[in-house]
This record gives structure tokens, C-alpha cells and sequence, in this order.
């Protein structure tokens, strides 16, 4: 993959067989090894997706060996490259919007799936649009149908809660996710606690706001709990909003005098002391010094956790929350 650009078209040929014969059988898949590798790995996708889009041709093989073989970078300069790969370009964005089309092949669209956080700061964070609002609403049902068919092994689900969260956390975005997908964010609580799109989730004020007005009404009640998972790491702003959208959903649960089997204060609540019993089990495994980085985080977290309780027991009582 060393030769350089512009590549006559026999090379071009070359390089996708060099490609396959080292991915045949999916046996192995290969990775780039530095930052040359991978900016020629992307030279060579984006060769076939314009050949795809432009030109009308099949060219669904080349292109998942090199998404597959780009998703398993991680040579620090490689995604240095990565990062700095104008993803945004026309022609790329449409090669990629190509690929999760729905008539494309399940493994292709998963290699999609597994390569798209590798871009997803330029799509989702940037003030430039890189589509319109018809194209932004039809790549998320697009990329809603690949999340469907990709299966749930770990490697994937944290694909797919990468790109949710940043669509979530983008005002342009945000109102063209599926609704169902917003049921996504049950698996939030798989991922680590210093997972940074969650984090800038949590930290973003208008958020909470947003999320109540989707067109999905457990939505709300999925992002309320992963809120009081982090209750101690919100700011002053959030942690309020939170305590006020509770405290409504607690008066409307007592307003009704049969309500079901499990409230969503209840849920809140076992879902809370569900992982402080787990932090605190975790905690008792750990050595007891005080300096060790894990012994402080978890011990971090289990106060945050006892926080939290303590704050809902008093909504659901119709109590004042004490603030920590």
C-alpha cells in the first residue's frame, strides 16, 4: 500500500488484491501499521467508494476490506491520520451514505457501522452541515436499519453508542434520530465511566430539555437514569433540571391512584441502589490504599451513588433534596 498518489488504474488493481489476498477467508484481517499505511488505506477507499457512487459500480469488496482493516488501527499515529482525513468531503460523505443504504450487503453495512465512530467528531460535532435535513433524516434511518442487522457482539455495541451519542449531543442531528432508537440508551450503563461522548452528554445543559421533547416517552426515562447514575458528576445546571423533571414525574405518579406495577420512581431507585450494591462489592475486592487511582474512583463513585439515592428517596417522599 506504499504507492503514492495519484495511482494509475493497474496499481489501483494491485492494491485491492494485495488487500484481499491478505483478508481472504476473513481468516485474517490485516491493519495499517503507521500513519503512510493508513492515509494510503483511506486513498484506496475513497478511490472505490467514488467508483461506487460516480461510476455505478459494485465495488462492495474492496471497500470492506478497507473499512475492516482501518476499524483495527491502533498505532497512534495511524489515527492521528485518521483524524486529520477530510471525512467531510463531498464525494466521501456520499460513498459512506452508499454503504449503509439499505440494499447493500449485512457485512458491509457492519463494517460501516464499526469504522463511522472513526469519523464521527467531523460529521456530528461540526457547525458546517455536511448534509441537508432530507439527507440527515434518511442516513439515520439507514444507520438505524444497519444497527438492526449487525448483531450485538461488544465490539459493535460500542460502535453504535459512540455515533448515538454523538448524534444526540448535536443540535443538528438530534431531531432526525428513529424513535426507537432512543431505546439504545439502555446499554449506556456498558460502558466505562470515563467514556468521554457520554461524559459531554452529561456536561451539555440544554440536553436534558431536548431529550423530553423526542417523539419517543421512555426516551426521557432512559436519559433520566443514566443522569442519576452520574449524579454527582453533574453540574449545578443539570443536576437541577434533573431533580425538577423527577419531582414532576414523582407528583404525577401520586396523582394516580393505580398506576403500574413498577412506577418509574421505583425503577430509578432499584436501578441506583442495583449499582451501589455492585460499587460497594467491587470496592471491598480492592486493596484499602488511598492513593491507588482505582480504589479512589470507585470509592467516588459509590458516594456519588449513595447521593443519589438519598436525593430520590426524598422526591419520592415529596421531601427537600439536600444539595451535596
Amino acid at each position: 500500500m506504499s504507492t503514492p498518489e495519484p495511482y494509475p488504474q493497474k496499481k489501483w488493481k494491485v492494491c485491492r488484491l494485495a488487500v484481499h489476498i491478505a483478508y481472504k477467508g476473513d481468516k485474517f484481517v490485516p491493519r495499517a501499521k503507521d500513519r503512510s499505511e493508513t492515509e494510503h488505506l483511506l486513498s484506496f477507499l475513497n478511490h472505490y467508494l467514488d467508483l461506487a457512487t460516480a461510476k455505478g459500480q459494485n465495488q462492495d469488496e474492496p471497500i470492506r476490506y478497507a473499512l475492516c482493516t482501518l476499524v483495527r488501527t491502533s498505532d497512534p499515529a495511524a489515527i492521528a491520520a485518521l483524524k486529520q482525513f477530510d471525512s467531510n468531503k463531498p464525494s466521501f460523505v456520499r460513498g459512506i451514505q452508499h454503504i449503509f443504504h439499505g440494499d447493500r450487503p449485512t457485512d458491509l453495512r457492519k463494517a460501516a457501522l464499526l469504522f463511522l465512530p472513526l469519523i464521527c467528531d467531523k460529521w456530528f460535532d461540526t457547525r458546517s452541515p455536511i448534509m441537508g435535513s432530507t439527507q440527515m433524516r434518511k442516513f439515520c434511518m439507514d444507520w438505524a436499519s444497519a444497527v438492526d442487522d449487525a448483531g450485538q457482539t461488544p465490539d459493535v455495541k460500542l460502535a453504535i453508542l459512540t455515533v448515538l451519542l454523538k448524534m444526540i449531543n448535536s443540535p443538528r442531528w438530534c431531531p432526525h434520530i428513529v424513535p426507537d432508537k432512543w431505546e439504545l440508551l439502555r446499554d449506556l450503563t456498558l460502558l466505562p465511566d470515563d467514556f468521554q461522548p457520554l461524559l459531554r452528554c452529561i456536561e451539555n445543559p440544554k440536553l436534558l430539555n431536548v431529550i423530553k421533547a423526542v417523539d419517543n416517552p421512555t426516551a426521557i426515562m432512559r436519559w433520566a437514569v443514566t443522569l442519576w447514575l452520574k449524579y454527582a458528576e453533574l453540574t449545578t445546571d443539570v443536576r437541577a433540571q434533573l431533580e425538577t423533571v423527577t419531582k414532576e414525574i414523582a407528583q404525577n405518579e401520586r396523582k394516580q391512584q393505580f398506576g403500574a406495577p413498577q412506577s418509574r420512581m421505583d425503577k430509578y431507585l432499584s436501578t441506583v441502589d442495583s449499582e451501589l450494591e455492585r460499587a460497594e462489592e467491587a470496592l471491598k475486592l480492592l486493596p484499602t490504599s488511598s492513593v491507588d487511582p482505582a480504589v479512589i474512583a470507585l470509592g467516588n463513585k459509590v458516594r456519588s451513588l449513595q447521593r443519589a439515592a438519598k436525593a430520590l428517596n426524598a422526591i419520592r417522599h415529596d421531601k427537600t433534596v439536600t444539595s451535596p
